[in-house]
């Protein structure tokens, strides 16, 4: 995990967006769409978007937390295909949605 925020992504957007306004973008990463960086970004880029789109419902929790242990606090779950990460936490001995993120997992660009 890195401390520093990585723009990469929307500094690719940005410069499709100037490439839209001059009336040159052809496709999402412009020139440099057949760069397998931009291929990847494309990839988180879809993943980020799909987050919005799909977006379970906030009063739903995995069927598996119906009985986590009695002394945890919080969860994490992953799924690994949406690449998402839920955290959920316990209140007066009911499960609720806290949070969610993106993830990339097995990349080793920073």
């Amino acid at each position: 995990m890195t401390r520093q925020p990585n723009f990469r992504l929307a500094q690719l957007v940005r410069g499709d967006i100037l490439l839209a306004q001059n009336g040159r973008l052809e496709k999402f990463a412009g020139p440099r769409s057949k760069d397998p960086k931009a291929r990847a970004m494309q990839d988180e880029a879809r993943v980020r978007l799909g987050r919005y789109v799909q977006t379970p419902p906030k009063d739903m929790i995995p069927r598996f937390l119906l009985q986590p242990p009695r002394d945890a606090s919080t969860v994490l779950v992953v799924d690994a295909r949406a690449s998402r990460l839920f955290v959920f936490r316990q209140k007066d001995g009911k499960w609720s949605w806290k949070a969610t993120t993106t993830f990339r997992s097995g990349s080793t660009d920073p």
